[in-house]
């Protein structure tokens, strides 16, 4: 026959060790409270700012029309954005980009007490208070001999394709604090900046929001401002050579006005028909010019703020309350299972049945 072990655990024997411990686990209780209370106070405040905004489709509205039909079976074809690279979904991948986060390294940063005026890599750099008890390891790592390109020289502009280890560090800190997310059936964006002081949340909030746009809009107007600026181009010289042309009839015209010699006046109509060439092309120049400028304002995108970012007035801290309880309940289960261990002859029962 074989045999079968059976392990009972005697729940009434439990509770009445539990009972006949009452000082061990008031001392217990009281231990893990002040505990969780000092680290709940020793943990930096922070506040988060955040700002919602829906950009500009750029879709005809068959294409809307259509793309929505699609959304409603699951499908997204992104059809609202036509031929465009950049869309609201990869935009939280662009703002984790080096490039846009070393372009936040500069900006101006003030605190809500206006004791601290200084740039954001200073601020996220030497500005950010830590528990006490991470300084340890922050008291051995800098006794560490550190890279000879781990510190930023001073005047150096940093480059994103090759960052130094504090410049990267520095970045990637950046990058936590910022949260970009897409709601993909409205497109609508939402940034969220989290910093230990209310007033520079809120700015780098609107600077984030402010460097999105001004990135997407360089991008979708990028080849108009060339042809832009190509026209432009033309169309100064056409000018140049317009006022050099009518200033060569004026003066030939002031110079031989009592004249009546037939190649004079053949000189004379000669450098008319050269100004009148060369006004021409000017004035063909400048209404191109006109429309690509034109062009560029159709190119650039609009973004309707939803919600604008504010000085956030409370902190988003975790509640010392709920610090308070997810302590005493660590602290007793692992009483118990103390409790439990050292009194297991008392607890477990071994039954043997023989079938």
């Amino acid at each position: 026959m074989a045999s079968k072990k059976l392990v009972d655990i005697n729940i009434p024997e439990l509770f009445n060790i539990i009972t006949e411990k009452k000082k061990a686990l008031t001392i217990c209780f009281f231990v893990t409270a002040i505990v969780a209370v000092i680290v709940s106070f020793s943990i930096p405040r922070i506040y988060k700012s955040n700002v919602t905004l829906s950009p500009e489709s750029s879709a005809s509205n068959g294409f809307s029309n259509f793309s929505s039909l699609a959304e409603m079976v699951g499908l997204n074809f992104n059809l609202a954005n036509g031929s465009d690279a950049i869309y609201p979904e990869i935009y939280p991948d662009l703002i984790r980009s080096n490039d846009f986060l070393v372009s936040l390294f500069d900006v101006e940063v003030t605190s809500q007490d206006s004791t601290l005026h200084t740039t954001y890599y200073d601020y996220i750099k030497n500005q950010q208070k830590v528990p006490w008890w991470t300084l340890p390891i922050k008291w051995i790592k800098d006794l560490l001999p550190q890279d000879e390109d781990g510190v930023q020289q001073p005047g150096n502009v940093p480059d994103p394709f090759m960052l130094t280890k504090e410049q990267d560090d520095i970045a990637n800190a950046i990058s936590g604090n910022i949260n970009c997310s897409v709601d993909k059936k409205t497109n609508v964006i939402s940034i969220e900046v989290t910093a230990q002081d209310p007033l520079i949340a809120a700015t780098m909030t609107e600077v984030v929001r402010k460097q999105l746009q001004v990135f997407i809009t360089n991008y979708r107007t990028n080849k108009a401002r060339s042809d832009m600026e190509y026209i432009q181009g033309l169309c100064d010289a056409a000018f140049t050579d317009y006022e050099v042309a009518r200033k060569n009839y004026s003066n030939y015209s002031d110079a031989h006005q009592n004249i009546l010699l037939s190649s004079y006046k053949m000189k004379m109509e000669e450098l008319q028909n050269e100004m009148t060439l060369k006004y021409e092309t000017y004035r063909q120049l400048s209404e191109q010019l006109q429309i690509t400028k034109a062009k560029v304002q159709e190119h650039t995108p609009a973004f309707t703020i939803v919600q604008m970012a504010t000085v956030p007035l409370k902190h988003s801290n975790t509640k010392k309350i709920v610090i308070l309880f997810f302590f005493e309940v660590l602290a007793m289960g692992t009483y118990l299972l103390i409790i439990a261990y050292q009194n297991r002859k008392r607890l477990i029962t071994f039954f043997w049945h023989n079938q």
